[in-house]
């Protein structure tokens, strides 16, 4: 399935036949084309059959169909699973049978076809989930099994499993753990206050999760709105996300009465902002908003969910396959196989062959 993610300041897409095209920043090599050069268009780069991608800040993880992972890009803390940096895709030794990836800044996860789980690269907070906070080059399995997906966002991991619990650990600086402290985790703990979960994003201090009845928790970092509940107040435990807050106005006092968002069938974040994609096609996004990101035609931060429309007073697009949230940068697959791209444009991450910011999507 076609599917776009983002890293700082640069972009990946996998092609429904297997292929990988990359575009933005690429002063680490992260576009895996051999080369330090940026680049304003989308490029393909020379891997076939390849089945999930993710990317961390400046790294990129791929998946070929046969199970083999291959990384690419800077390898500060070991996060490419092997030792030195690479411009080119190069295959993670003794690391087989995998199916998903995800990446953060410095650490990088694997799911095995059997459930499994295996962490590596920086481990500061213990993101890694194996108890310490020594980092690691090289694949580690750790204890989790039946797991069905898998996130990591900044120095924070979180899984799925088969039965619907959400586990997650690393750094709780924020609460993003949802457990009610701030202290951090160094072995995956399952979150109590949630069950049901299909899907999970980790971003800059904010988790958020959707269960099966579409509703949406969020916990953590709030300072943009990140957590959906028109505050900007942090929190330590897993709230709904709110769609809308109506109010009523009487003689003698105002009542402002809460509608939670609903509806919701999967969920991506970059950093400070959340974009939630619809059982209808549609999506939905909150949080920072300073390089119009949210496309709805300004820069101001949004506390509640707004639809991410195609320009200010336009429809809403939908039919929505894929969408990833970068470092001011959204990036949206639709089901016709067009890619639209808004925001941030310094490096070409747009892919519009310019530098130049969008407030509108582009396509």
């Amino acid at each position: 399935m076609p599917k776009t993610v983002s890293g700082q300041d640069f972009t990946v897409a996998l092609k429904s036949d297997g292929t990988v095209w990359t575009w933005g920043y690429n002063g680490y090599g992260q576009l895996g084309l051999g080369d330090k050069s940026n680049r304003y268009k989308p490029t393909q780069i020379n891997i076939t059959d390849v089945v999930d991608i993710a990317a961390g800040n400046n790294h990129v993880l791929l998946v070929t169909k046969d199970g083999k992972v291959y990384s690419y890009g800077t390898n500060s803390y070991g996060q490419l699973g092997r030792d030195g940096n690479t411009l080119l895709p190069e295959e993670i030794p003794n690391l087989e049978n995998i199916e998903k990836v995800a990446a953060s800044n410095y650490h990088s996860m694997a799911l095995g076809k059997d459930g499994s789980v295996y962490t590596w690269g920086y481990n500061g907070n213990g993101q890694l989930g194996n108890g310490t906070t020594i980092s690691n080059s090289i694949p580690s399995k750790i204890r989790l099994t039946n797991i069905t997906k898998i996130e990591a966002g900044e120095q924070t991991s979180t899984a799925i499993d088969g039965d619907g619990n959400l586990y997650a650990y690393g750094y709780n600086g924020y609460g993003q753990l949802g457990n009610g402290t701030t202290t951090n985790i160094y072995l995956p703990r399952k979150v109590l206050s949630l069950d049901n979960i299909v899907d999970v994003a980790v971003e800059n201090g904010t988790i958020v999760a959707v269960n099966k009845q579409g509703e949406v928790y969020a916990s953590g970092y709030n300072g943009y709105g990140n957590l959906g509940n028109n505050t900007t107040q942090d929190s330590t435990k897993f709230e709904k996300v709110i769609e809308k807050i109506d109010t009523t106005t009487t003689d003698t006092e105002t009542t402002e009465t809460p509608t939670y968002l609903t509806g919701v069938k999967s969920v991506t974040a970059g950093l400070n902002y959340v974009i939630a994609t619809k059982e209808d096609g549609t999506a939905i996004t909150w949080g920072i908003n300073s390089y119009a990101q949210s496309s709805n035609g300004t820069t101001t931060n949004n506390l509640l969910p707004v639809a991410l429309k195609y320009s200010q007073d336009q429809d809403k697009i939908d039919k929505i396959i894929s969408i990833s949230a970068g470092d001011g940068t959204t990036v949206v697959a639709r089901e016709d196989g067009k890619v639209w791209t808004i925001g941030k444009n310094n490096y070409g991450q747009l892919g519009d062959s310019s530098v130049s910011s969008k407030k509108n999507l582009y396509v």
